[in-house]
């Protein structure tokens, strides 16, 4: 996903997040949840992370991102649930 990145938000993004579990759940469930054309609660939320210069492409990449880890988490509930 960083080559899909504009450089400055790649660099960002590895500064930001490299140790684990870096990117709180909550951040990602209000990038997940923006609705918005321009993604702006998302970009606020990333600037906050300390990725401000996210373009509106690097927002939607990782809001993408976002909606693939949580689907992933909800479908590993399911089995466990499913199994039982």
């Amino acid at each position: 996903m960083r080559l899909a990145l504009s450089p400055d938000c790649a660099g960002e993004l590895r500064a930001a997040f490299q140790t684990k579990f870096s990117l709180p759940t909550a951040a990602m469930v209000a990038i997940e949840a923006d609705a918005s054309p321009q993604l702006s609660e998302a970009g606020r939320v990333l600037a906050e992370a300390g990725v401000p210069s996210a373009t509106l492409a690097d927002r939607v990449l990782v809001r993408e991102a976002c909606v693939c880890i949580s689907t992933r988490a909800a479908l590993l509930s399911a089995v466990g649930v499913a199994s039982g």
